[in-house]
């Protein structure tokens, strides 16, 4: 059979051939091409099962869908939102946002900052949509002042005539050990001032939660809620991939002994700092009642969203 011949034969299941930029032929092989080993049999699902059997999680387990399902997504350590579905907390179309009620925005900081960009609705349904987000990757370095103009840019010009709510990392409102300005100083100050005299971006940014665990619980509270309408109240803009790895698996605990033991660290990598600010946003919608004052939830204060 010549090679022309060859390119017009049906694909073979579990077999997949492509030839690379460089013109390297390449060949990946799964085991359901070995037809005892197919799933969708009946002896192929019993040596699947067999082969499963005592892993945690069976054919979810994270080191069978990495090593015999060949898939890379998967990362070392446990997923901190294991409540998130993709099929019930990612939206089916791109999302919206509707005229006359605030955005809210998450904010991140430190040389990697992130802005998660989101809205609060109430009508027909109440949901909270997460739309596509800003964020500076690990091996990049972006200050407050830069990484500010760029989001206020963006949104200025994704989301004309919306008016926004801000909460961030609290710890922007400490003094950076190298510029006397806070954080919250640089994205509260006088718009009307240059930057470079001590002006801002005439935002209102307030503290998200302080706690890691209020932030958590926030998080899961949103996750596990539906609507009326059938939707989660959660739901992810199909255009922001980062964000939907994050909660897949790309913001997760550390792995620290063993196959199957975790510590309770978070894993501070590239997806920290976006769901970071996700959360205070979380935060702030969902309140986790603990001790001392704390200023209202968003989803109390829906009388003050007509403008």
């Amino acid at each position: 059979m010549n090679a022309n011949a060859a390119a017009f034969l049906p694909p073979i299941l579990g077999i997949q051939k492509w030839t690379t930029e460089s013109g390297i032929r390449s060949i990946r092989l799964h085991y359901s091409a070995f037809p005892a080993r197919d799933p969708a049999t009946t002896a192929g699902k019993a040596w699947r099962d067999t082969m499963t059997r005592g892993l945690a999680g069976g054919v979810a387990n994270q080191i069978w869908r990495k090593e015999q399902e060949i898939d890379f997504s998967i990362r070392e350590g446990l997923p901190i939102y294991k409540t998130f579905n993709e099929q019930r907390h990612v939206a089916s179309v791109p999302l919206r946002a509707v005229k006359n009620i605030p955005m809210i925005r998450g904010w991140d900081f430190g040389g990697t900052p992130a802005c998660a960009i989101t809205q609060r609705i109430f009508m027909p349904a109440p949901h909270w949509n997460v739309f596509p987000s800003l964020f500076v990757p690990n091996d990049q370095f972006m200050g407050i002042s830069r990484f500010g103009t760029e989001v206020i840019n963006y949104c200025n010009l994704a989301f004309p005539g919306q008016t926004w709510l801000d909460y961030a990392d609290p710890a922007g409102n400490q003094r950076s050990q190298t510029d006397e300005r806070k954080c919250f100083d640089i994205l509260n100050g006088d718009p009307n001032v240059p930057l470079k005299d001590g002006g801002g971006f005439g935002l209102s940014v307030q503290t998200g939660e302080v706690s890691w665990q209020g932030r958590f619980e926030a998080m899961e509270m949103a996750l596990q809620r539906s609507e009326e309408d059938g939707v989660n109240f959660l739901q992810v803009d199909p255009r922001e991939r980062f964000i939907i790895t994050a909660f897949t698996g790309g913001y997760r605990r550390k792995k620290v002994i063993g196959k199957d033991i975790y510590s309770d660290e978070v894993d501070k990598n590239e997806y920290s700092h976006i769901m970071n600010a996700l959360e205070y946003v979380a935060s702030r919608i969902f309140q986790i009642k603990k001790p001392g004052p704390r200023p209202r939830p968003v989803a109390d204060i829906s009388s003050s969203y007509a403008t």
